[in-house]
This record gives structure tokens, C-alpha cells and sequence, in this order.
């Protein structure tokens, strides 16, 4: 009874290639994001010749730092997300599996009347 649950709990969950193909696209071009965002800040926070207020590498700048702590944040949500589906699936199969194996039938207990 708990193979037939898994496995249906399996086929609800699987991806199809379409998924798959989109979920790594933007799974990679988020990483590229980040990883170069980490290089331009590397490469310019030591300083550049500033061309003042409306500094178009200042500008740059930012927006990289604000891409870098927005990534952070999304990445922690995620993190927490993943952690207490996984924490729910196993504490939902474990009770699962402990109920459905002491009942009666299963015990094989003869009732008679």
C-alpha cells in the first residue's frame, strides 16, 4: 500500500522534458547573473576614474550590488522552501507508513461476533 503512495506521489511530481529544458535555462542564467555581477564588483570596487554624479560605471556598480543582494535573499527563501518540503515529506511518509501498518487487517486479526 505504501509503494502504490510513493509511486503515485512519484508521477505527480515528475518533470516533463519542456520543464526540465526551462527550469535549467533560467537556472543558468541566473548563475551567470550573479557570477558576473561578482566580477564586475570585484573588478571596479577598487576604484575607476569617476566622472562624477551621473557616473555610468557608479550606476553600474549599484545595480550589480543590488542584483547580488536580491539573489541572496531569493536564495534563502529558497533554501527554507526546499528544506521544509523535504521535512514534510519525510515526516508525512513516516506517519503514513506507521498507520498503515498496524491496522487490523494488516495484523490479520480475526473479529467474530
Amino acid at each position: 500500500m505504501a509503494s502504490v503512495r510513493t509511486a503515485e506521489k512519484i508521477t505527480e511530481y515528475r518533470m516533463t522534458g519542456r520543464s526540465r529544458i526551462t527550469a535549467a535555462a533560467v537556472s543558468m542564467v541566473l548563475l551567470l547573473m550573479i557570477v558576473f555581477s561578482m566580477y564586475f564588483v570585484a573588478l571596479e570596487a577598487n576604484g575607476h576614474e569617476c566622472a562624477g554624479e551621473d557616473c555610468p560605471i557608479c550606476i553600474a556598480l549599484e545595480h550589480s550590488i543590488e542584483n547580488l543582494r536580491s539573489c541572496s535573499n531569493a536564495l534563502v527563501i529558497v533554501a527554507v522552501a526546499v528544506t521544509f518540503a523535504i521535512i514534510s515529506i519525510k515526516t508525512e511518509s513516516y506517519f503514513y507508513n506507521d498507520i498503515q501498518r498496524f491496522t487490523p487487517v494488516a495484523e490479520k486479526v480475526r473479529m467474530n461476533n
